[in-house]
């Protein structure tokens, strides 16, 4: 049974030391066997365990309060290499030759928590999404009353001054409609224009623009997939998030560094698609930018893609960036990824389908011509009043 057990098992004595070990235990702790015997089981524990783990054994043996023994829970064990893991522990108690002994059975977690955090991280995403995308659909029907009505006022305006309030008025409605904009990406509401396209030459024509910004501490360096395949995406979003990317990682290094720009042919199969957060398998373009920055801190890393979260200081972003080329990947039917290790740099990848592989929603709409035709009767149908009694007018001021 013990060599054959899949679950780690060791026995220990009454005073903690190790008697008994399997080869499972041997293969998730990092040791050979024989390293085991002889040695107080908790040089298996970190910290604050360790040290008060025959603290427990006496309470126990003095007391007969249980901890673990008989209960199982869920605690934190120590390979070999000092690295820290989650585990299920279960306790049993018995006697031989007079003699009392524990024997635990060990299942290593750290799958399941991969998972369940995982999980966690694509139901917030999500319930972000829905929350920004109705706030986001809420505000821009009141920009498009603001701007709808100012601009009609405007042609009825008579003194310079009034025309300047009226631009001022524009100005900031528009850049309230950008900000929209953004979160209506990140909740995959917005409007994309998809056309068949290949990244390599995205890339190629922003050379010269990225050099002039990132700044002669930056080297900029390319490597493009010959024969990449070609994605059909929404070309000014493909740009936008190539150069907030670059200005990012300009951000992180402050002293300069390297920035590389990649793309690649990627298939998708069910493996790769449970790392990347269930991506339907597949072909892919994938755009990668990687910087020798700064670097992010786990607890940054996983916020990362979040509406109005920025480690920027006030004033300096509003947030929106990167949740935008998250929302754009997924509206897109693709996916984004963030990698990155303090000290080390960050790379972010980018997966959209390949053309014909993935249906876009959407995509295939056909288009309709606008003209105008006056003395004809239309129905105006929209749910916001407001909205509703600006496009009758504006309708009417048409004739």
């Amino acid at each position: 049974m013990l060599e054959f057990a899949v679950d780690a098992i060791i026995t220990i004595d009454g005073d903690a030391i190790i008697t008994t070990v399997n080869p499972a235990a041997a293969r998730l702790f990092g040791y050979a066997e024989s390293e085991f015997i002889g040695r107080n089981v908790k040089f298996l524990m970190p910290e604050p365990y360790h040290s008060a783990h025959d603290g427990y054994i006496a309470s126990y043996r003095s007391t007969g309060t249980r901890r673990i023994i008989g209960i199982g829970r869920e605690v934190t064990g120590r390979r070999s290499d000092g690295t820290q893991f989650p585990m299920h522990l279960a306790v049993s108690e018995f006697e031989a030759d007079g003699k009392v002994h524990f024997t635990g059975i060990i299942r290593d977690l750290s799958v399941q928590k991969a998972t369940e955090h995982a999980l966690r991280q694509a139901q917030k995403m999500e319930a972000m999404g829905q929350l920004t995308g109705g706030i986001a659909h809420d505000f821009n029907n009141l920009l498009t009353v603001i701007i709808g009505n100012m601009e009609m006022l405007e042609g009825r305006l008579t003194t310079a001054l009034q025309h300047e309030l009226a631009r001022e008025v524009l100005e900031a409605a528009d850049l309230g409609a950008r900000l929209t904009a953004r979160l209506l990406a990140f909740a995959r509401k917005s409007h994309l224009e998809p056309e068949v396209v290949n990244l390599n030459d995205f890339v190629l024509g922003l050379t010269d623009l990225l050099h002039r910004t990132l700044g002669s501490t930056i080297a900029l360096s390319s490597a493009l997939t010959p024969r990449l395949w070609s994605t059909r995406v929404d070309p000014s979003q493909v740009e936008s998030a190539i150069v907030n990317l670059a200005l990012n990682a300009r951000d992180a290094m402050p002293d300069g560094g390297r920035l590389m720009i990649e793309t690649a042919n990627i298939g998708v199969d069910a493996a790769m698609s449970d790392e990347l957060d269930g991506l339907a398998p597949g072909d892919y373009v994938r755009l990668s930018v990687l910087d020798t920055g700064v670097g992010m801190l786990p607890e940054v890393r996983e916020r990362v893609f979040e509406p109005f979260f920025t480690t920027k200081e006030k004033g300096r972003g509003t947030g929106l960036g990167l949740s935008m080329i998250y929302g754009f990947a997924k509206q897109s039917g693709g996916h984004a990824t963030v990698y990155s290790e303090l000290g080390l740099g960050t790379t972010f990848n980018i997966y959209l389908p390949r053309d014909g592989a993935l249906g876009v929603p959407g995509a295939d709409l056909p288009s309709e011509s606008a003209g105008s035709r006056s003395g004809a009767v239309v129905l105006v149908v929209e749910d916001d009043s407001r909205v509703r009694k600006l496009t009758v007018n504006r309708l009417e001021d048409l004739g």
